[in-house]
């Protein structure tokens, strides 16, 4: 009997960087385990978006297939959510155009997820701003919990965080750091607002 393969679909709201978009589509071309479906959010883009986006979608991403859905603009929360309504991997992940993902993003994220039997895998990252390069560690490495003081502190900190003076700021509210079960989020009826 053939091994179940999880499906993964990354979602990404495109709203003026086409600038950066190039460099987030080629780190996805590079993924050593190549996403199932890329869907581009074209949000109302006035700049090279949109046919960027369609040039993309003609041509895939590696080995994923890509596709566009081109809207009005609604803001990324909007864009995020077309996405999800669309997407069909049993697992989703919300990248932002302006960034880009390591090699392994999406095979060590999902391997993670289904070795922990997860709804959610959070992870760390970098942030660049200009030379400067700094980390956002935020979870440790192999942190996996159902303790529901835990979970409830980690909601305080997606919700609703305010940095104590010299405490870095660093919420829990991004959607880029996270993969997510797509069942889990429709079970509960998570959206963005």
């Amino acid at each position: 009997m053939e091994e179940h393969r999880a499906t993964i679909s990354l979602i990404l709201p495109v709203y003026h960087v086409a600038a950066y978009l190039p460099r987030c589509m080629e780190s996805i071309a590079a993924q050593t385990r190549t996403p199932d479906e890329v869907i581009l959010v074209d949000d109302g883009s006035g700049d090279e978006c949109g046919p960027m986006c369609d040039r993309y979608a003609a041509s895939g991403i590696g080995s994923a297939p890509v596709r566009v859905i081109h809207q009005e603009n609604a803001g990324a929360s909007a864009a995020r959510n077309t996405g999800l309504k669309a997407a069909k991997g049993e697992w989703v992940a919300f990248v932002d155009p302006d960034d880009w993902l390591e090699p392994d993003y999406c095979e060590a994220a999902l391997s993670f997820a289904i070795r922990s039997d997860a709804d959610l895998v959070c992870f760390d990252g970098w942030r660049e701003k200009g030379e400067k390069r700094s980390g956002w560690f935020q979870y440790g490495r192999d942190f996996v919990t159902s303790d529901k003081d835990r979970l409830i502190a980690m909601q305080c900190r997606v919700i609703f965080f305010v940095p104590k003076p010299g405490q870095p700021d660093q919420s829990l509210a991004a959607p880029w750091d996270k993969l997510y079960r797509r069942a889990f989020l429709e079970k509960n009826h998570l959206r963005f607002p």
